[in-house]
């Protein structure tokens, strides 16, 4: 599994028209590398307790099986003590209509407790089975979680959010208009910025600011004519759903 800090990091901007966008967010030296220390370590910390969890997760399923196996087992031997005793008492009596007698009954009982214990076993890994895949499931969700929070913590930042904006403008300055829609909360923010931008970006076309409430906090959807690109929290977490689907 990716690092999960490294996932997070380099996974801002999904592009929804044309190709994936991956880029990384460029702040002051000192700055950066403050608070990219202190994420690190707290996603770090996550990271152990989910490692902890997986471990724990293998140690309980290893417990289930294994007792099974030994239950089967008991069982197994049982019969077989079984099958003996009537052997034993058969021939005691020194009757063959006896022992041929008892040696039905001790197949059938044998079989039946030799099928119990196939059957212990097989719900057994049934339950081995589904515990793993519930505790698989757990950890995602955990994940996931963790994930969220530290990308809406670094991303609600409206300085972050800019550098996430300007490095998609950045890669796609042949478009002559953009239209950037963005929570009313950044609205201001972006606005001031864009002719700050058009002097970086010499090509750059014209853009547009729009207040959009149906954008959730730490995300903005770029449209730049032949596409659109989603910057932010969202873009983020489907990144790392892809990379735990395997699609990554």
């Amino acid at each position: 599994m990716q690092l999960l800090y490294n996932v997070i990091k380099n996974t801002n901007i999904k592009s929804l028209g044309e190709k994936e966008i991956i880029t990384n967010e460029e702040l002051p030296a000192t700055k950066k590398e403050g608070k990219e220390k202190d994420a690190k370590e707290h996603i770090e910390s996550y990271e152990n307790l989910v490692k902890t969890m997986l471990q724990n997760a293998r140690r309980e399923s290893e417990i289930i099986i294994s007792k099974a196996y030994e239950d089967a087992r008991n069982i197994e031997e049982e019969a077989q003590s079984k099958v003996n005793e009537i052997y034993e008492n058969a021939f005691n009596k020194g009757k063959i209509e006896g022992y041929n007698k008892a040696l039905e009954e001790a197949k059938e009982k044998s079989n039946a407790i030799i099928a119990i214990a196939e059957n212990m076993l097989k719900n057994a890994k049934i339950e081995y089975e589904n515990y793993l895949e519930n505790k698989k499931n757990e950890i995602y969700d955990l994940i996931l979680t963790i994930s969220e929070n530290v990308l809406k913590k670094e991303v609600l930042n409206k300085e972050a959010i800019n550098n996430m904006i300007f490095d998609a403008l950045k890669s796609s300055q042949s478009s002559q208009n953009f239209i950037i829609r963005c929570n009313s909360i950044y609205v201001n923010e972006i606005k001031s910025k864009i002719d700050l931008w058009k002097n970086e970006l010499t090509y750059l076309g014209d853009v547009f600011v729009v207040g959009d409430e149906s954008i959730e906090p730490g995300n903005a959807l770029i449209d730049k004519g032949n596409g659109k690109i989603l910057v932010g929290i969202d873009s983020s977490l489907l990144k790392i759903k892809e990379i735990f689907e395997g699609k990554e």
